[in-house]
């Protein structure tokens, strides 16, 4: 059997170790358009604020893709699939057979249209690529106050690793708030704060309109007319799935590829993983696209699995993010705020701390928790069991809340599982 797996991801390296736990024997190849073995994105910051070393960056160790016999291809761009003839068509080389194909290219940053950018300088903050050259002008002191597009999880790391670096960090938003994806208003205002106390300028409401030629010193021109000087630009706009190899296929996808319980597309010899991919959200009941590296690695090594033979179903996931700022922790999983106009929402605010829960029908369906983050394990393994909490959801905003503060009988139930208390978080 001839694998191939295009992306070099944490869907990549899951899709490796699945596809050999079951097969031995057959050829794996891993395309990858950068020249890194599989590396940590989300350290990607701290690399730069000089927190992390280079050598640390990797996903696995230096022999991973030799033990698993993994034949891997970096700086290799993907061109296109010629599914008919079951081959990857690579830009410069002959094209590569497949019997089986893992699509894990995950998502490419997305560039909002902005006046005259394509004339200046601008840079991502997604890949390792970046950093290293935003770290070459830094340490050539060509910077002195980066602006950064967007307050989102990417745009925020940016933020506080330049901080970090002395820095002085503008960083304009188009929304009311700092990361919207995953905070309500008020814990982001919190997160904000301990932002501004470490020097960082926000502009929330506007947008950057234009990029001016040729302006010494340099800047741009935001929406509402107002110039801010800038001598590095980052955009962290957000990301889209990457599609585009996908396009000429006659395979479903929405904002994603689409894909059924084996990670499998509607051609039975490809797959897809990681955040190209709509895996099953048990929150929403629905496939979507859920951006997070533990649901891509666990997805890429469910492909794998599959692709070699061994039929297992996804039982899905839903978000769940782990990130901190300045050391201000934040953790939240699942739906964060009302929708449906049924939920209910709990709420414990302190100057330093915040959470919040989200209930329907006396299940929890989402937290919040900024500044204390002990027992986010137990809130987590309410929402994944699906638990009713009607007797005990006020327990919850306990400040010293634990374990036992939840029936006996569901903490039996518990214990049978094979969990203990320590391991949710109630040592």
């Amino acid at each position: 059997m001839k694998y191939v797996i295009v992306g070099n991801s944490a869907a990549s390296v899951g899709a490796v170790e699945g596809i050999r736990k079951v097969d031995p024997e057959g050829t794996i190849m891993v395309l990858s358009e950068e020249s890194y073995p599989a590396y940590s994105r989300p350290l990607i910051s701290y690399y730069l604020a000089g927190k992390v070393k280079e050598e640390d960056m990797y996903y696995r160790d230096p022999d991973f893709y030799e033990k698993n016999r993994v034949e891997l291809l970096m700086g290799k761009k993907v061109i296109g699939i010629a599914q008919k003839q079951g081959t990857v068509e690579v830009e410069g080389q002959q094209p590569i057979p497949y019997d089986r194909l893992l699509l894990a290219v995950g998502s490419s940053p997305y560039l909002p249209p902005i006046k005259g950018i394509d004339n200046q300088d601008y840079y991502f903050f997604n890949y390792f690529n970046d950093v290293k050259e935003i770290e070459h002008k830094i340490m050539n002191k060509q910077v002195t106050q980066p602006l950064i597009i967007g307050a989102g999880l990417v745009g925020m790391k940016a933020a506080e690793a330049l901080a970090l670096l002395g820095l002085s960090v503008t960083v304009v938003e188009l929304g009311p708030h700092i990361l919207g994806s995953i905070l309500s208003e008020a814990p982001a205002r919190m997160v904000q704060r301990r932002m501004e106390e470490k020097g960082i300028r926000f502009i929330f409401e506007k947008s950057v309109k234009e990029v001016p030629w040729g302006q010494d010193p340099q800047g741009v021109i935001l929406s509402d007319g107002q110039g801010v000087l800038t001598d590095l630009l980052i955009v962290a706009a957000g990301a889209r799935p990457r599609l585009e190899l996908v396009e000429e296929l006659p395979l479903g996808k929405n904002q994603g590829v689409k894909v059924n319980q084996y990670m499998q597309t509607d051609l039975e010899d490809i797959f897809a993983a990681g955040d190209v991919a709509e895996g099953w959200d048990t929150l929403q009941e629905e496939n979507r696209v859920i951006p997070i590296w533990p649901g891509a690695y666990r997805q890429g090594f469910l492909a794998g699995l599959n692709m070699a033979g061994l039929k297992t179903e996804d039982v899905g996931g839903f978000a769940l993010n782990s990130i901190g700022f300045f050391g201000f922790p934040i953790i939240t999983a699942g739906v964060f705020e009302a929708k449906e106009g049924n939920e209910e929402v709990l709420c414990r605010e302190k100057p330093n701390s915040f959470l919040q829960l989200v209930f329907r029908n006396n299940r929890l369906l989402g937290f919040i928790k900024v500044g204390e983050v002990d027992r986010a394990g137990i809130l987590t393994w309410l929402i994944k069991d699906r638990i009713d909490c009607s007797t005990f959801k006020e327990n919850l905003l306990k400040p010293d809340f634990c374990l036992l503060d939840l029936p006996l009988a569901l903490r039996r139930d518990r214990m049978r599982g094979g969990e203990n208390v320590e391991s949710i978080g109630c040592a």
